[in-house]
């Protein structure tokens, strides 16, 4: 018998492990739509532009103004075009949302993502898979992000659960490595096939992938 204690909570980052983020085709999108040079873009649109996206700190609307102010009199694409862009960057789900129904007759299932007011808001009114979390954390609303430690110590307070009942589950691998540094048990998602083998080693049965 283990004397680990028992799993009542799963937090799934969103973008990346639950719904597929059409990351390095967006960027060559943006390039087609706007003809600005990757290189440019890049630096405008990643790095502390983005952060401050989400950390709540701009909206939307300012992050574009801020990503095309220094590449001419009007920006090469309209805010409307560009919120359009942005929402097509979430694209289908992934098979880890078919396992989230097993679950949460396990235990409870929290989202922590790393998001915008308008992504959360597209995710709530076209993935049905959303309804099924019992609490949803976006670092722009929290104003902190992952990998900062601060985003999963508020993630246990709101669930009311100790880091040791925790799994997280996430697509990059400094936020897996902060998660484990504050006691949670924390995967770094690939696959379905690993990370099904992960919740099976902490007692969360799962449909075999190719029932799914």
């Amino acid at each position: 018998m283990s004397d680990r204690p028992s799993i009542t909570t799963i937090f799934f980052d969103i973008g990346g492990v639950l719904v597929e983020f059409n990351e390095r085709g967006g960027m060559d999108e943006i390039v087609r739509l706007t003809g600005l040079a990757p290189e440019w873009l890049g630096s405008r649109m990643a790095g502390e532009n983005l952060y401050a996206l989400e950390r709540g700190e701009i909206t939307l609307r300012d992050y574009h103004a801020a990503a095309f102010k220094d590449a001419g009199a009007d920006p090469p694409i309209t805010y409307d075009r560009f919120e359009q862009f942005w929402t097509g960057l979430l694209m289908d789900p992934t098979p880890v949302a078919d396992l989230l129904p097993a679950l949460r007759k396990q235990a409870r299932v929290w989202f922590l993502s790393n998001s915008n007011q308008v992504h959360i808001d597209y995710l709530g009114e076209n993935y049905p898979f959303m309804a099924l979390a019992d609490g949803v954390i976006s670092s722009h609303e929290v104003g902190h992000r992952k990998p900062d430690k601060e985003i999963f110590r508020l993630a246990l307070q709101r669930a009311d659960v100790p880091a040791e009942q925790t799994l997280f589950i996430d697509d990059k691998p400094e936020n897996v490595a902060a998660a484990r540094e504050l006691g949670i048990r924390a995967h770094h998602y690939t696959g379905l096939p690993g990370l099904v083998g992960f919740l099976g080693e902490h007692g969360l049965k799962v449909p075999p992938p190719a029932e799914l």
